[in-house]
């Protein structure tokens, strides 16, 4: 016996439609402050490189597995925290 869904299928422009409405009006976009050029920019790539200082760079790992972190995860944290107070 064939199994009748509960709710029929929406059309893909349907779902779109219901997307945009629900996303509409967007947040306003983040305005960071600008920026100079690191002196270690890489333009072709868009990474920008930078050296800490080991004794930062021992300082941050043990930060990172003193709350069961990963230093990628420590750093994520410290980026998004400056994000969030920029943020206006």
């Amino acid at each position: 016996m064939a199994r009748t869904p509960t709710r029929p299928e929406r059309s893909l422009d349907d779902q779109l439609a219901h997307w945009r409405q629900s996303l509409t009006p967007l947040p306003p976009a983040v305005a960071l402050p600008p920026d100079r050029r690191g002196p270690l920019a890489d333009a072709t790539s868009g990474v920008v490189r930078t050296k800490l200082p080991t004794a930062t760079a021992r300082s941050l790992v043990a930060l990172a597995r003193e709350h069961d972190a990963t230093l990628f995860m420590a750093l994520l944290a410290g980026y998004v925290a400056t994000l969030h107070r920029t943020r206006a």
